[in-house]
């Protein structure tokens, strides 16, 4: 399916950050997928220094393989994640900052620490809620 006019301009757009924003089944994956080839042939960025994050695991998935259909082995550098994934990977480079053990970020919190958590935010939300 070939892009639209739109579509192309985001592909080809290299002055800075773009947010694309689109509903399902408008050709994101592709889109972004193209992107990624685009500045790959248009610039000299390391694939290394690219970040894709999409919103499921499928959708990670298929754009890892459109990417590897495209560009290559070069695919394999990029990072294409979920924003979980992303989110999740970001906590691991800096749980060393974690200040209480059961919030370091090297596994999945257990469910009670999960409650206790909840339940501690919640108590801080109404303490500092005022009325007016």
């Amino acid at each position: 399916m070939p892009l639209n006019q739109k579509q192309q301009e985001a592909v080809e757009y290299l002055d800075g950050p773009l947010l694309v924003l689109a509903g399902p089944g408008t050709g994101k994956t592709q889109l972004l997928s193209k992107k990624v080839e685009y500045i790959l042939q248009n610039t000299d960025t390391d694939p290394s220094m690219i970040l894709c994050i999409t919103y499921t695991e499928a959708g990670a998935e298929n754009m890892k393989e459109r990417l590897r259909s495209m560009i290559g082995q070069a695919a394999d550098k990029i990072d294409i994640m979920t924003f979980h994934a992303f989110g999740q990977k970001i906590l691991g480079l800096y749980n060393q900052f974690a200040t209480e053990p059961q919030r370091s970020f090297t596994e999945p919190i257990e469910e009670i620490i999960q409650l206790k958590i909840i339940e501690e935010l919640q108590a801080n939300l109404f303490c500092h809620r005022t009325t007016t």
